[in-house]
């Protein structure tokens, strides 16, 4: 029998889901309801070629979070038109008195960069809000914060249901 799950983890799934259009099938696998613990439900994502390469995947992700965790799927969006921008890797180059003061290469999977705690707060902090909640969206702009401080750039990539990365 299907479980009944609350607007907030409906949320924060289609939120999860529209973030993927690679044509890939995907599941979810996440708490039922945010606990003291997990008050962003711990969402997890999976994907596979096939329903049934995504969905064995999905089986053994929820089998090692263990019984509390319930999995929904399967997800599937179309892969969005050709990237208006062709590219292999991104290259990110940080100069200051001309000199690099900072470089990294990125994956074409990056869509999203930002060099400013303002930026963070404009575009990923609402959109984090929306998709994990308030507290693990504090936990990651506390992340960004460091990353920037430190002269890093954070960026986003792959999907949505993870955490942003910030370069190292």
């Amino acid at each position: 029998m299907p479980q009944l799950q609350t607007a907030g983890l409906a949320k924060r799934l289609a939120e999860a889901a529209d973030s993927f259009r690679d044509g890939k099938y995907y599941y979810f696998v996440s708490l039922l309801n945010p606990t003291e613990d997990h008050p962003d439900f711990d969402l997890h994502s999976v994907s596979g070629d096939t329903d049934e390469q995504a969905n064995n995947n999905a089986d053994t992700l929820k089998n090692s979070l263990g019984d509390n965790y319930i999995k929904f799927g399967p997800y599937k969006n179309a892969c969005e038109e050709s990237p208006l921008l062709d590219f292999d890797s991104l290259e990110v180059k940080l100069i200051k008195n001309g000199l690099a003061t900072f470089t990294i290469t990125l994956d074409k999977s990056t869509d999203a960069i930002m060099l400013s705690l303002s930026a963070y707060d404009k575009f990923f902090l609402p959109y984090y809000t929306r998709l994990y909640g308030v507290d693990v969206a504090a936990a990651f702009r506390s992340e960004a914060a460091t990353a920037l401080a430190s002269g890093k750039a954070v960026y986003h990539g792959d999907g949505t249901a993870h955490k942003i990365n910030a370069s190292v």
